[in-house]
């Protein structure tokens, strides 16, 4: 990473994490040229769990809820994505070709300012994708909740809202999974 020169220390700069691809093998590592997020330089060199920079950062960094997914044919790729948005860092998912080129943010219904959609996979027919939409987005106790949504895929209509147990609405639902 760069350094930048302060008087009389060295710092670390962000870490610019990208993303990635390899085949399942582990062959043909390449780096596709998204930005993904903003690495907390101090990651690197922690050792308090309780002071975890790769899940809780310094404000102007994000933390690593960075999540991708191909879709069933393999051409394409759904990954979640910090940005800059008019409430501060935000979330979003994006659509890529496999190859890293036409990335473009996925339109979802029902997406507030301050969201951030996480945690995209898609259905085994590649029509729809589940995804955790945090509402607002944050971590810690600045986040809203979490909630599990599917969406189609070609219009970005939400279809269901997968609902908490009764008893457990203040809980968070994440990571959706489909079963063929």
């Amino acid at each position: 990473p760069e350094t930048v020169k302060k008087p009389d220390e060295l710092l670390a700069a962000a870490q610019i994490v990208t993303l990635q691809d390899v085949r399942q093998d582990g062959s043909d590592p390449r780096d596709l040229g998204l930005t993904i997020l903003k690495e907390d330089p101090k990651a690197r060199t922690n050792t308090d769990h309780d002071k975890n920079p790769l899940f809780r950062p310094d404000p102007g960094f994000d933390p690593w809820h960075e999540r991708q997914n191909y879709t069933p044919d393999g051409r394409r790729i759904v990954v979640t994505r910090f940005e800059d948005g008019d409430a501060g860092r935000i979330e979003r998912i994006w659509m890529t070709d496999a190859d890293g080129r036409n990335a473009a943010p996925l339109p979802l219904d029902g997406r507030e300012p301050g969201d951030w959609d996480t945690d995209p996979t898609f259905s085994p027919d590649g029509t729809r994708l589940a995804f955790t939409r945090t509402s607002p987005g944050g971590i810690g106790p600045e986040a809203g909740p979490s909630r599990v949504l599917i969406a189609d895929v070609a219009s970005g209509a939400i279809l269901d809202e997968i609902k908490p147990p009764e008893g457990q609405a203040e809980g968070d639902d994440a990571q959706p999974t489909w079963s063929s």
